[in-house]
């Protein structure tokens, strides 16, 4: 049996693009989320609280939207914190490529609601409403950089 050496380290990183590309992909989010629907022609209707509409509407939807629309409230939030925990200077056990571990998770997760919200709205217009969960996931694919001492 042969001793596997890990290429992962502890070092302090920062993505500063990041950063502000996660906080405004957030802002897109909540935009879309709590103060514009879509409507299926492609019209943008001012509706405050639209999240909270659509989940008073939830009965009228296919089953299958109801995770992303159940999602939808809290996703700004969640967007904005994980770009704010994930790009500012902190020490993070990294590998060759600066990536650390939840920024990993939180990517695959981001890319798996983006992919289910995607897949189950139902006309072309309203996918608009994935803009700031996609400008987040690519803010989080930016790479990080070494903080200098």
């Amino acid at each position: 049996m042969g001793v596997t050496v890990s290429d992962r380290r502890t070092v302090y990183t920062h993505s500063t693009a990041g950063l502000l590309f996660g906080l405004f992909g957030g802002v897109v989010s909540a935009f879309f989320a709590y103060f514009v629907t879509i409507t299926p022609g492609g019209a943008f209707l001012l509706d405050p609280g639209a999240a909270l509409t659509a989940l008073a509407r939830l009965g009228d939807t296919p089953p299958l939207r109801w995770p992303s629309l159940a999602l939808d409230p809290f996703l700004p939030v969640v967007e904005a914190m994980v770009a704010v925990l994930c790009s500012l200077s902190a020490a993070r056990h990294v590998g060759v490529s600066l990536i650390s571990r939840p920024r990993l998770l939180m990517i695959a997760l981001f890319a798996l609601i983006l992919t289910l919200g995607v897949l189950t709205t139902p006309t072309a217009p309203q996918q608009a409403h994935w803009l700031g969960l996609t400008i987040t996931l690519l803010a989080l694919s930016l790479p990080h950089h070494t903080d200098s001492p």
